[in-house]
């Protein structure tokens, strides 16, 4: 009986959920969708058009929820985004950069980066608005994330494959869709979590498929040779981790020891993969004299190279800081 009350307790105060909108399916399905397939036009900024064609859709989502009467009648959705770290952390991010427009040195850079950062909070708010209102999206969401990553890897593998044969000259010809080697990284390592997420919650073929997509994103990342998603894989386990852990202490779900070793086994094993075929398989070319086809230590060593080059990463940090302290 003690069961039986806890039982319908909890369902009591379980949230309500909207029923299922097909349009927030293709609203879903564009966000996903428009980053990939909008060109760039030949622009100096590649990701200024799709930027623009974000902004557009941010328009036309926010038509669309605001005539929704599901969220027109469920107040906790519509001020929710606001009420939670992520939220708030938009929000203040908001806040800093028109704060930055008292130190702007490029008013028209200023007002470019604040429009970008406005459609990148304006899309997470429609995004929490639909998620919100039903968790199933969140499901059907990630399963769509994570087909398009095993996509995506696919055709990083097909492409290294001709680097080792040598139709492909350089690592930084391998871009898919997008407009630079890094872009596609990046492309590649923000879908991982879709695919971490149905690894944990997922049951089933959802689960297997996970698994598989998680291993190869991280063997993919690693393909394409950029140091700052080297650092994001390493950080990736970190955080994995730190969530077991929390899960375990905090909101007593059993984690054993064997798990948490089995997802960090996952990456590690992806590491040894690209390491073998990295020292056996690449071939000596104009990447190896500029170390960019080499292994993830040495890649990562050359960020040295570039403490003191005027346009290296590390001094545009340097300057950023300085600028953001007022002192040029």
């Amino acid at each position: 009986m003690k069961n039986a009350h806890t039982t319908n307790k909890a369902f009591t105060h379980r949230p309500t959920q909207s029923h299922l909108n097909p349009a927030y399916y293709i609203l879903l399905f564009s966000y996903l969708l428009v980053p990939v397939l909008t060109p760039n036009f030949y622009t100096l900024d590649s990701n200024g058009p799709k930027f623009a064609a974000l902004a557009l859709l941010n328009l036309v989502s926010l038509l669309v929820i605001a005539n929704d009467r599901d969220f027109k009648q469920r107040t906790e959705i519509q001020s929710g985004f606001f009420r939670n770290f992520i939220g708030l952390a938009y929000t203040l991010f908001i806040v800093i950069t028109l704060l930055s427009f008292f130190q702007a040195y490029n008013l028209p850079e200023s007002i470019i980066n604040f429009a970008k950062l406005s459609s990148v909070f304006a899309s997470s708010y429609v995004l929490y608005v639909i998620f919100s209102s039903n968790r199933d999206y969140v499901l059907h969401l990630c399963i769509a994330f994570t087909l398009l990553l095993l996509f995506e890897c696919f055709t990083v593998f097909y492409h290294i494959m001709e680097y080792v044969n040598k139709n492909v000259d350089s690592i930084y010809d391998i871009k898919s869709v997008y407009s630079h080697k890094n872009v596609l990284s990046a492309a590649l390592f923000i879908k991982i979590p879709a695919a971490i997420w149905l690894m944990i919650f997922g049951d089933g073929w959802k689960k297997k498929l996970g698994y598989f997509a998680s291993f190869s994103g991280a063997i993919a990342v690693l393909f394409m040779s950029s140091r700052a998603f080297y650092l994001g894989l390493a950080l990736l386990i970190v955080a994995l981790t730190a969530f077991f852990i929390s899960r375990h202490f905090f909101i007593k779900k059993n984690i054993t020891l064997k798990k948490v070793l089995f997802f960090a086994g996952l990456f590690i094993l992806s590491l040894i993969i690209f390491s073998i075929i990295q020292k056996i398989f690449y071939p000596v070319n104009q990447d190896t004299i500029n170390r960019i086809n080499t292994g993830v230590v040495d890649r990562l060593s050359t960020v040295n190279q570039e403490v003191e080059a005027p346009f290296g990463r590390i001094t545009i940090w340097k300057r950023s800081f300085k600028l953001i302290k007022g002192e040029f």
